[in-house]
């Protein structure tokens, strides 16, 4: 399967994810299926932080394109009164991943042991506290009514 391929098979499947999330919520079968976009995602993510040339250029355009996606995702939840204006887009978490693996990527750069050590609790520290954020609302699954 070609990379192409296996991104029009995550574009469809986020697809359903989200019809299924605001025309039928009652079918989960639809938010299953949709559930394969986001590994898929971040797989592209990932290849990405790798093969970039310039980092600071792909994590703006991400995060750029994050902010107005969540622009208009809460401004929908604010007047609609449906679902959780906080509630961050996925753009916004994976700006956030395309940091920490430049973080990494400059940790492995370091020849000095103690600024590798230092730079490895730092960076541990911030995947778990992105951890325990990511759990602390258990209350995700809003439903729209139509």
């Amino acid at each position: 399967m070609s990379r192409n391929v296996l991104k029009i098979f995550a574009c469809i499947s986020m697809l359903i994810d989200h019809t299924g999330y605001i025309l039928f919520p009652e079918l989960n079968i639809l938010r299953y299926i949709g559930r394969l976009a986001m590994p898929i995602f971040a797989f592209f993510i990932g290849e990405g932080c790798l093969h970039t040339k310039n980092t600071k250029k792909y994590f703006t355009r991400v995060f750029l394109l994050g902010i107005v996606c969540q622009s208009f995702y809460t401004g929908e939840a604010l007047i609609t009164g449906y679902g959780n204006p906080f509630y961050l887009n996925i753009l916004l978490t994976f700006s956030c991943s395309i940091l920490l693996c430049s973080a990494l990527r400059k940790i492995l750069e370091k020849k000095d042991k103690k600024q590798k050590f230092s730079a490895s609790v730092l960076l541990g520290g911030l995947l778990l506290a992105f951890g325990i954020l990511t759990f602390v609302n258990k209350k995700r699954h809003y439903t729209y009514r139509i």
